[in-house]
């Protein structure tokens, strides 16, 4: 089978000019581009925009094991705003990240394993061996139960906790950050067949501020999401063609408003070839109508 080279995406935008009079077409450009090599890992990731100016760009390398080893990323300029280079152990897992800046200065992360191969430590410290930033993961069995983040005087700035059923499957998770001050409690349900049936989230004081249902199809495809909080109700229903690929999905809101309409056209690979996007603004910001298509480049056989 052939191995794909590139993913080329070029966007049309589309203006409604008034009623009976059509709609005016926007020039094509190219939108965004995706490399791959021929183990079929991304090399290159750039979004475009509408006069061809670099959005922002990643660009990834690897090492002969296929362990990503620098990742560059470029914010428009030509000089990267990040960069970050990795070694590995004799296990294929990372035990050093390097994170460099433009003055010449790095931060390096080291990470700790069990003996069974899990994460439990990553200990951030600068170029002067002060440590900035500590995270501690703690596990039973193999199921990660606690994850914390701390500062360089270990103080505590993120804790999360994990809750599984008998399927290893999360059913509750505990987000407290008390850096920005959010706090969240997210409950997840599952069916019989371990496929999810719901989604709560709770604020700090334990009151209920937003549920998510999904709703399946006999062949266990989710055909419907209803988003429901104290500000809106959303629906959001997908579409399959036969073979249960999928075609895209529809949004509406509380008063029965299509407010997103996505519209997938696939290809002989059952890679999408086309897509219509619609976005209402809602009166918030400006509506959005645009088509995209998809051009695939393949490496020679």
């Amino acid at each position: 089978m052939a191995k794909r080279k590139s993913t080329l995406v070029y966007r049309t935008d589309l203006v409604n000019v008034g009623i009976g009079q059509g709609q005016l077409q926007s020039v094509p450009y190219l939108a965004s581009q995706t490399d791959y090599d021929v183990e079929g890992r991304v090399v290159m990731q750039c979004s475009f925009s509408a006069s061809g100016a670099v959005v922002e760009k990643t660009v990834y390398e690897y090492d002969p094991k296929g362990n990503l080893v620098h990742e560059l990323y470029y914010s428009g300029e030509p000089e990267p705003a990040e960069e970050s280079s990795y070694e590995y152990g004799d296990l294929g897992k990372v035990t050093k990240e390097f994170k460099h800046y433009i003055d010449g200065s790095k931060d390096t992360t080291d990470y700790s394993y069990d003996p069974e191969g899990k994460l439990v430590e990553k200990v951030t410290v600068d170029d002067e061996g002060e440590t900035e930033m500590r995270e501690v993961f703690q596990y039973e069995g193999e199921l990660l139960v606690d994850h914390v983040i701390l500062d360089g005087e270990d103080n505590p700035l993120v804790s999360e906790e994990f809750t599984y059923n008998k399927k290893g499957q999360v059913t509750m998770h505990v987000r407290n950050d008390n850096q920005t001050g959010e706090y969240f409690k997210l409950v997840i349900e599952y069916n019989d067949e371990g496929r999810k049936t719901s989604e709560k989230i709770y604020d700090e004081e334990d009151e209920l501020v937003e549920t998510t249902w999904f709703e399946e199809d006999e062949n266990g495809r989710v055909i419907q999401t209803v988003e429901e909080n104290g500000m809106r109700r959303h629906e959001k229903r997908f579409f399959y063609d036969d073979n249960g690929n999928g075609l895209g999905y529809e949004e509406v809101n509380q008063n029965g408003d299509k407010v997103v309409l996505v519209e997938h056209q696939l290809g002989e690979h059952k890679h999408p070839v086309a897509s219509m996007i619609f976005v209402h603004g809602a009166g918030r910001s400006p509506g959005q109508h645009y088509e995209l298509k998809y051009e695939y480049v393949w490496h020679e056989t």
